[in-house]
């Protein structure tokens, strides 16, 4: 009997010393461990608040040269509005206007949905006339520095005749200040079109 009791003493002597007095939690770890960092983006922010101002080069079935000026702007939500003017000189001298509203849809961090709508006014040596287009495409960031744009296009030239399609673009932006980044850009599209652009891009 009395090698039982001192069996038991020492065995609640033991699980005291190990377990802590009963109710007290373990004490906290001497070095917490600090979440790591989340990864940067794998793209740089695709924005719909800029103004640019750009050289435009064309080649194709017309090569020209010229200058054009964008603006973008949100208005609420996904909601947004652009103009664009256009001026080119060479085998043909013609002007561009367009104003219209987009709505985009954030398909990934970096992939957007786009749809757009927008009222056209060219005039050329040859020719004057107010119509319409459509866009619908994707905004895809593949890199920081690099973004390719992929639009499928309607356009209604004096809201009569009606046309389509496709251009696709890479736009490469490298920032050299705070809101600015310069803008280098190429393009294809139809009938042998292709245009090369570089210039400047203010971030709202």
């Amino acid at each position: 009997m009395k090698n039982t009791l001192l069996t038991l003493a020492l065995a609640l002597a033991a699980s005291s010393a190990f377990a802590g007095p009963y109710g007290t939690p373990p004490p906290p770890p001497k070095n917490p461990v600090v979440p790591a960092a989340p990864p940067p983006p794998a793209c740089n922010t695709i924005s719909y608040d800029f103004v640019e101002a750009q050289y435009l080069r064309l080649f194709g079935t017309n090569e020209a040269d010229g200058f054009g000026a964008h603006i973008s702007k949100s208005i609420t939500g996904n909601l947004f509005g652009f103009g664009s003017y256009n001026q080119f000189w060479g085998d043909t001298d013609f002007l561009s206007l367009d104003a219209g509203l987009g709505y985009h849809v954030p398909m990934t961090s970096c992939v957007d949905l786009v749809g757009k709508v927008a009222c056209v006014y060219d005039e050329s040596d040859f020719d004057e006339a107010v119509s319409g287009t459509v866009g619908l495409g994707f905004r895809i960031g593949l890199a920081q520095w690099l973004q390719l744009d992929i639009f499928y296009h309607g356009y209604a030239y004096e809201f009569e005749e009606y046309s389509n399609s496709g251009s696709a673009a890479l736009i490469f932006r490298e920032v050299i200040a705070p809101r600015v980044d310069v803008i280098v850009a190429g393009g294809l599209g139809e009938d042998d079109y292709q245009q090369m652009s570089a210039g400047f891009r203010y971030n709202f």
